[in-house]
């Protein structure tokens, strides 16, 4: 089990949809999933919303669906590898 902290675009309906697909689908493998607050409750899964400070607290993965380089990541040195899904391409950052 992995314990995955991911970033959506809350006010892109497009992103939001694929973000609970997204999240619905690491919660069936058994995953730990968390979001920021507003982001979990924009695709309605509330229970994912962790405090914004403990956002990288033991992430194994980060996934940014619908975003450039979020900032949200770059802020946080203990996450190791994050994806950043967006309409033009899908890249992997290991550090």
């Amino acid at each position: 089990m992995s314990v995955v902290s991911v970033m959506t675009h809350p006010d892109r309906q497009e992103w939001l949809n694929l973000t609970s697909e997204l999240t619905s689908y690491l919660l069936d493998l058994g995953n730990s999933v968390r979001m920021i607050p507003v982001e979990a409750e924009a695709i309605g899964k509330s229970e994912l919303a962790c405090p914004p400070e403990h956002f990288a607290d033991g992430a194994d993965l980060a996934l940014s669906v619908g975003g450039d380089d979020p900032d949200h990541v770059r802020g946080c040195p203990r996450i190791h590898r994050w994806i950043d899904v967006n309409s033009h391409s899908v890249r992997a950052r290991l550090a």
